[in-house]
């Protein structure tokens, strides 16, 4: 899982009220002497589609064990159910088998999972960067891409699934400034603004009118 320079680019349509969200990596902290990665939240301004530890808020950390299980570590006081400062399950790569069964803390309190379990219906591949990674597909309805996570939503395990006319689905995936993924459902990853745009250095610009309105 990555643990660095990673960002997660998701769409939310919320009954016709559309929001994008950025998750990022920026920096390690020490947790129960393992080490974590600082998670960082941003709601995307689509003439601002970066993120960084100044314009994010820092909301938890990941951490990856040997066994390929990823932990999320919460921090943020305003997630609905979630305790803060505490440790949940998010995902288990360890489970590669068709009928696997990837158990969650039923003993959580108060209980913040969508799901007591999951169980592993079917296992493809999808070209990542050159490359093929596991697509598992679980009878629940959740859909995990090795090394990136869920389609839904990075934290989808413990973020409340709508009850609405509502979509949430995970809309690209970059590390290192190269896309990992993309959403076949869009032709875009941030507020059609593009993919791996290049930089611009030393170039002279001017703005106007200033000030100027809308």
């Amino acid at each position: 899982f990555p643990t660095a320079n990673a960002i997660w680019s998701e769409y939310n349509n919320f009954s016709g009220t559309i929001l994008k969200k950025q998750y990022a990596i920026f920096g390690d902290t020490s947790i129960n002497n393992l080490n974590f990665h600082k998670l960082y939240e941003h709601q995307i301004i689509c003439m601002d589609s970066s993120i960084s530890p100044t314009n994010a808020t820092l909301i938890g950390a990941l951490y990856e064990d040997s066994l390929k299980r990823v932990y999320f570590y919460n921090m943020a006081t305003n997630v609905p159910c979630l305790s803060t400062n505490t440790i949940y399950k998010i995902y288990d790569f360890s489970k590669q088998n068709l009928g696997d069964t990837i158990q969650f803390d039923a003993n959580t309190i108060p209980f913040c999972y969508n799901f007591p379990y999951l169980t592993i219906s079917n296992i493809d591949s999808v070209l990542i960067n050159n490359s093929y990674r596991k697509r598992f597909h679980f009878a629940e309805g959740e859909v995990w891409i090795e090394g990136i996570g869920s389609i839904r939503h990075l934290l989808s395990i413990i973020t409340p699934i709508p009850t609405c006319s509502c979509i949430t689905e995970l809309l690209c995936h970059k590390q290192n400034n190269i896309g990992y993924y993309q959403n076949p459902t869009f032709n875009y990853c941030f507020c059609n603004l593009g993919v791996d745009v290049q930089s611009l250095e030393n170039e002279e610009l001017t703005i106007y009118p200033s000030p100027a309105n809308n």
